[in-house]
């Protein structure tokens, strides 16, 4: 009965004076993972209305629940469209702005702008992604798997289950589905692509569905990217013609208004710029129109303005306007301090709506128009209660003289005469961009380490996205030992201020993060303890394994077989002998991008030269937490361990960290009490 009353005493605070005199407090990383945040949006053809996805951790069914939420222009109002247990994705309009068309437990749905029950389109293929809609709303284009797979059915019948790897089918084509008017199928999809001899990756509809214009590789592996070409077909799957097959990297076609070009993403590889080019729908040769931006980007819309695009410019994000004619790129004049991260544009191209984050503020949704921009949304009051971290954009010198950029983050209350513990958080790609921006739903709760008395270090190293293709290429055949010296420089240019405690530097990472957090614990003893989120430990076990293998042919150039000394040079285990650091190791069962065997390979080394090491296998996990439980044991086995090296917490047991104590039954305390 005492719990009882303890319960309903809490609850009575919280409601009677909770919210109304609660003081502020460092967010612990439960809060943090409670947060609920803006995702993908799209306005309305008509500009009007704003479709947007708010997601959130479901702890009880282990899921990452995303609603969908409509912002009507007009009145200002926010509705809630979807419930239930099922996450939302793949929005979008019909072409009268008044239907809502999105993917829901692998189905396609179908809902009134206006509200009422969604319902289900009775689509047979499977994997359906990819929605499009013709502009007169007649045709629905997808793109997904056939239907039936008779031969393999038949063949686990009678062999089991099996897979032959490159040849096991998995192909995706293109469908189309006829519509009535009240947006109901009238007779079954026909497949406008089909066979093996190639897997459709991106493609988009003529405005009037006659045509199709999509890129493709060979086979359905990323293996196969650089067999890109581009195609066109008619809608009923006759006349397939190839308009580009030149070797690159290809992508996101898109038509112009009136189906004369097509525009399209084409690049040498991972470390070089992607261009716009633009080309014919009856072929010929494709000219480049933003060759003179240098950064990557990928056309996102085209319409009478010109082709819209995002793209990085440090450690900022802008939506641009590009004039294909002239090849001009002009800048949005949205406020210099958005960060953008989605955006959608109305038919016309006057009305964008699209997510920025502004200082310590989550990503709002917000409304550009003639030339202004309006936030519409404050998500960012979930957090009013905590205590946030200062973030400020920092640089320093590598050691061939190159200049790094990189986000501190700082308490509050920041001395500089003081000794802090520091993180060194490096983010993967290689070519991702660490921004300072506030992260709730990632793998690190900065603002609960920094609030509890440390600072952040976030390099943007060599090879990082934001900084032009040449800055990309300093990693050419420098994979990980370039950046780890621009990180070992970066740490030194921290303490020699003076407020680094320099037995306590923890280096952390995820991907090419943790094989550069690898790195720097084998290669350097700059960190006195580390973290290898699903890194690579040895660049050939990783080539030999993973499911992108010409990543690193890519990166060094040749094949180990070719050029071993390339692949030893840029390995934590070639450094094995100098360990000293402590290290962390996480990896997915299920990894193929990373596969494990890089997780098992260091953990051993490290134990023949005697360092301390825990690996911890999170089960059925591919290459990051794809659910919130996952999400809070990674995070909860992080901040254990690196609690320990640099806050002097209790090394961990984590066998048994993090579960929560059982709590007394009503009956086992009415005992107590008696």
């Amino acid at each position: 009965m005492k719990y009882l009353i303890k319960r309903v005493l809490f609850i009575y605070l919280l409601i009677g004076v909770g919210v109304a005199s609660a003081e502020k407090h460092v967010p612990e990383l439960e809060e943090l993972l409670a947060v609920k945040a803006i995702g993908s949006v799209q306005i309305s053809p008509d500009g009007q209305h704003v479709l947007y996805t708010v997601s959130e951790n479901e702890f009880e069914n282990d899921v990452r629940l995303a609603q969908l939420w409509l912002y009507n222009r007009a009145e200002g109002s926010h509705i809630q469209l979807t419930h239930g247990e099922k996450s939302v994705g793949s929005i979008s309009w019909t072409p009268d702005s008044n239907h809502i068309i999105f993917m829901r437990d692998g189905k396609v749905m179908v809902m009134n702008r206006r509200g009422g029950e969604a319902r289900a389109l009775d689509i047979k293929q499977k994997n359906i992604g990819g929605l499009k809609l013709s502009d007169d709303a007649s045709i629905l284009s997808f793109v997904g798997s056939p239907e039936e797979q008779k031969e393999k059915d038949r063949r686990e019948d009678h062999m089991g289950d099996f897979e032959v790897i490159k040849a096991d089918g998995g192909h995706r084509h293109i469908y189309r589905l006829e519509l009535t008017k009240d947006l109901k199928i009238d007779g079954d999809a026909t497949a406008v692509t089909s066979g093996s001899d190639f897997s459709v990756t991106d493609y988009d509809m003529s405005s009037d569905g006659s045509n199709y214009a999509f890129t493709s590789w060979d086979r359905p592996d990323l293996a196969s990217m650089e067999s890109a070409k581009l195609q066109i077909v008619d809608a009923d799957g006759e006349n397939l013609r190839i308009l580009d097959e030149n070797q690159s990297l290809k992508g996101v076609p898109v038509f112009s208004p009136d189906d004369s070009e097509i525009a399209y993403s084409v690049s040498a590889g991972f470390a070089y710029n992607n261009v716009i080019h633009v080309i014919s729908p009856e072929g010929g040769v494709s000219r480049a129109v933003s060759a003179d931006f240098d950064e990557s980007i990928w056309p996102a819309a085209w319409t009478d303005q010109g082709i819209h695009f995002v793209s990085s410019q440090k450690t900022n994000r802008h939506f641009y306007l590009l004039d294909p004619t002239s090849s001009v790129v002009s800048r949005a004049d949205t406020p210099l301090n958005h960060i953008v991260g989605g955006f959608s544009v109305s038919n016309s191209g006057g009305d964008v709506a699209y997510t920025a984050a502004v200082g310590n503020d989550l990503y709002e949704l917000f409304i550009y128009s003639g030339g202004n921009s309006q936030k519409v949304t404050n998500k960012t009051a979930q957090m009013e209660e905590f205590i946030l971290a200062n973030r400020e954009i920092i640089n320093w010198q590598a050691d061939d003289g190159a200049t790094i950029e990189g986000v501190l983050t700082t308490p509050v209350d920041f001395d500089p005469s003081k000794k802090y513990p520091l993180f060194v958080i490096t983010h993967g790609g290689p070519t991702g961009t660490d921004r300072p921006t506030v992260s709730v739903s990632g793998l690190y709760p900065i603002d609960n380490w920094v609030g509890n008395g440390a600072v952040v270090l976030r390099t943007n190293y060599r090879g990082s996205a934001g900084y032009g293709e040449e800055f990309r290429r300093l990693n050419w055949r420098n994979l990980g030992m370039g950046p780890a010296t621009d990180i070992i420089a970066g740490i030194n240019h921290l303490v020699a201020q003076g407020f680094v405690d320099e037995s306590k530097i923890g280096c952390l990472g995820w991907s090419q993060g943790g094989h550069i957090s690898a790195m720097l614990a084998t290669y350097s003893d700059r960190c006195t303890v580390a973290h290898m989120g699903a890194g690579i430990s040895n660049w050939e076990t990783y080539y030999y394994n993973t499911d992108i293998t010409l990543f690193t042919v890519q990166y060094f150039g040749k094949t180990p077989v070719d050029d071993p000394e390339v692949y030893d040079y840029t390995s934590p285990m070639t450094y094995i002998k100098n360990a000293k650091t402590p290290v962390l190791i996480q990896h997915g069962e299920n990894d193929n991008r990373v596969p494990i065997a890089n997780a098992y390979e260091l953990r051993q080394a490290l134990n023949d030269v005697g360092v301390d090491n825990h690996m911890i296998v999170y089960k059925g996990m591919p290459h990051g937490p794809r659910t919130p439980k996952t999400l809070r044991a990674v995070q909860s086995h992080l901040d254990a361990w690196f609690g320990h090296y640099l806050f002097d917490r209790p090394a961990p047991d984590f066998a048994t960290y993090g579960i929560p104590e059982e709590e007394d039954s009503d009956e086992e305390e009415e005992e107590i009490e008696e």
